[in-house]
């Protein structure tokens, strides 16, 4: 499912929100129950990208019809925020100059190694 509102606003509108961790739990706008964030910058079957991928909480992901891609500019409530770490934290740098038309950046950045 996608927001019908479209994806993420213009860059004004997301200055300053920093996107959110998985595992985060929000409420968002015109949904009906508090969504678990999977998955963030993530690209629909129109090639728009989208800031979040989130699920019903606490269902989780039951199938692709029950989740929805969403923008940070929709989220009206964090209920729990995910973790942070320098690993999380590197990524969403990442992830933001994507998201703000760094084409030539790397998408997806390489898996760090588990260690």
């Amino acid at each position: 499912m996608i927001d019908p509102d479209g994806p993420h606003g213009e860059k004004g509108e997301r200055e300053g929100i920093r996107l959110l961790p998985v595992g985060s739990v929000v409420a968002v706008a015109g949904a009906s129950v508090p969504l678990a964030v999977i998955g963030r910058a993530l690209r629909d079957e129109e090639g728009l990208v989208w800031d979040y991928l989130g699920v019903p909480y606490p269902e989780g992901l039951v199938d692709a019809e029950h989740s929805l891609l969403f923008s940070r500019d929709r989220v009206e409530r964090v209920f729990f925020e995910g973790l942070r770490s320098s690993r999380d934290d590197a990524l969403v740098d990442a992830v933001e100059a994507y998201l703000e038309g760094a084409r030539d950046a790397s998408w997806p950045p390489e898996r760090a190694s588990a260690r």
